[in-house]
């Protein structure tokens, strides 16, 4: 716990330049501010190289990947497809590229619990349909009904398996997948193309756009 309240006291002041303090309990970690800031004000910068994106290229196997996800235009829209992306770039980094010392303590030190509320127990799903009182609050909140980025995955295995099996064995399985759908639906958020591009100081081609997880 000591060593974790370390990192992250020195990674928040760092990042804000010290802007903001992170505090640790048993809650959780908590970011805090040391002065006031006005609107638009920047209260932490995180480079590049700490973040992990669908569409940098880290998975090895990403052409393999690409041609299956073309199959898939037609049924499944961008934001399913760079959740595909990203899953393999961050499950890649977790499990088999392993050897960057910050990711390693960031994956290391994850919740052990869903966030996402369709991966709850099915005794805690019927809790919370009584305690909501609305009949669809189980469809709209608490199914996962993504049928189509389902098939998509499976597509996208069995050529992976024919490629390498291994790979699929190390990152791949359900509930490698269930793990980095958790981690995204409850820790990531959404930016353009050109957002990705100028954080990689890519400004020549700002022309771009689309939707990144």
């Amino acid at each position: 716990m000591k060593r974790v309240k370390n990192f992250y006291k020195k990674a928040t002041k760092s990042l804000s330049k010290g802007n903001l303090y992170s505090s640790l309990s048993s809650y959780g970690v908590g970011v805090f501010a040391n002065k006031d800031f006005k609107t638009n004000d920047v209260v932490m910068e995180i480079p590049a190289n700490y973040t992990i994106s669908s569409f940098d290229i880290i998975f090895p196997y990403k052409e393999i990947v690409m041609k299956v996800l073309r199959g898939h235009n037609q049924y499944n829209d961008v934001s399913e497809i760079n959740l595909m992306l990203l899953i393999l770039n961050l499950n890649y980094m977790r499990y088999v590229s392993n050897d960057n010392r910050y990711f390693k303590f960031y994956f290391n030190n994850l919740p052990r619990y869903q966030n996402y509320l369709p991966f709850w127990e099915d005794q805690e799903k019927l809790a919370i349909k009584k305690l909501s009182g609305d009949p669809l609050v189980y469809d709209e909140l608490l199914l996962h009904n993504m049928t189509n980025f389902d098939m998509m995955i499976e597509d996208v295995r069995r050529e992976l398996k024919r490629e390498d099996n291994s790979i699929v064995l190390q990152m791949f399985t359900d509930s490698k997948i269930e793990d980095a759908m958790n981690i995204i639906f409850s820790r990531a958020f959404r930016y353009t193309m050109k957002g990705w591009k100028v954080l990689h100081n890519m400004t020549d081609s700002l022309e771009e756009y689309g939707k990144l997880i």
